[in-house]
């Protein structure tokens, strides 16, 4: 190998070298990246999983609350109509 191919040489691996070193940083960067909206999502998911349960939570007292009152409603009305 002459010199000149030896320079050649060793400058084209430092390029590629290089390269591959700030693609492994952008590599990196990007996986934080995610990594951080990953657990932004999660967060926001578990939150509206809470919200969700306690609207079910709400909507099945209302409506056994909204059940007891129609019965009462209607035994007082059948007991008016039995009495008159």
């Amino acid at each position: 190998m002459t010199e000149e191919m030896n320079e050649s040489w060793t400058e084209y691996k430092r390029l590629v070298v290089d390269s591959l070193s700030r693609l492994d940083h952008q590599y990196e960067a990007m996986n934080t990246k995610l990594d951080k909206k990953f657990d932004e999502l999660n967060e926001k998911i578990n939150k509206l999983s809470t919200k969700l349960t306690v609207l079910e939570t709400k909507a099945y007292v209302l409506g056994t609350l909204g059940g007891v009152v129609i019965t009462a409603i209607f035994e007082i009305i059948i007991g008016i109509i039995k009495k008159g």
